[in-house]
């Protein structure tokens, strides 16, 4: 695939070629400008290409052409930025994200997500616990914590594919290390993209991806499990 901006006269991204499997996790990393939020806002349906094809299980992805499995693609999705947009309501109703609808599992799903995502061992602190109101855009919070609630509630939506987008660049990295092994062990039939400046993460990537001038390529050097 290609990409170029309307505003700019060079592509962003040139003859770029990726498959990803479903429950790989997968690194992609690159210098600022290189590429990489671009391919990122491609893969999850945001940007349609200029030139070549997106497919998913062979079916083209396209704003003009296929906006039925556009769609479809979308709703698989949950995404973590760097920057956690949170309404000023209370910390569990920013995870349930208020208008989900409760089913007999959601309990247990909460439970779940908090462990995973390592919000329960900062609620002790807070006067109101997880009944917590945060603030304008989370203003009473801390950015890792603000973090670690954004990460509680795209895992508390349940879908099949989970983007982090620098999605923990707030974080310890102690705190960030136990998360990352964490989602990985909770959901391992769920595929992660990971976009990251921090190549410790990629410890956890089954492939990595490097942007670098508009172009991919996977990078076969071994990195460290520990």
């Amino acid at each position: 695939i290609s990409y170029k901006y309307k505003t700019r006269n060079e592509f962003t991204l040139k003859d770029c070629n990726i498959k990803i499997n479903r429950g790989e996790t997968i690194g992609i990393i690159g210098t600022t400008g290189s590429g990489k939020s671009t391919l990122s806002d491609i893969l999850m349906g945001l940007l349609s290409t200029s030139k070549g094809n997106f497919l998913i299980d062979g079916r083209l992805i396209n704003k003009e052409f296929s906006n039925y499995y556009l769609s479809e693609w979308r709703k698989c999705i949950a995404h973590v930025p760097q920057q956690v947009y949170l309404k000023n309501e209370s910390i569990l109703s920013n995870i349930l994200e208020v208008n989900s609808q409760e089913n007999e599992n959601s309990n247990e799903r909460l439970e779940r997500v908090l462990d995973v995502s390592n919000v329960r061992t900062f609620l002790p602190s807070l006067e109101n616990g997880i009944q917590t109101y945060v603030g304008d855009s989370g203003i009473r919070l801390s950015g890792g914590q603000k973090q670690r609630i954004g990460i509680a509630k795209a895992l508390n939506r349940g879908k099949p594919i989970l983007f982090l987008d620098e999605g923990t660049s707030s974080l310890d990295a102690l705190t960030e290390k136990e998360i990352l092994k964490n989602i990985k062990k909770n959901y391992p039939k769920t595929t992660i993209i990971m976009i990251t400046h921090n190549t410790k993460n990629l410890s956890y990537c089954d492939r990595v991806f490097e942007v670098k001038n508009g172009s991919t390529k996977e990078l076969f050097k071994p990195f460290s499990k520990k």
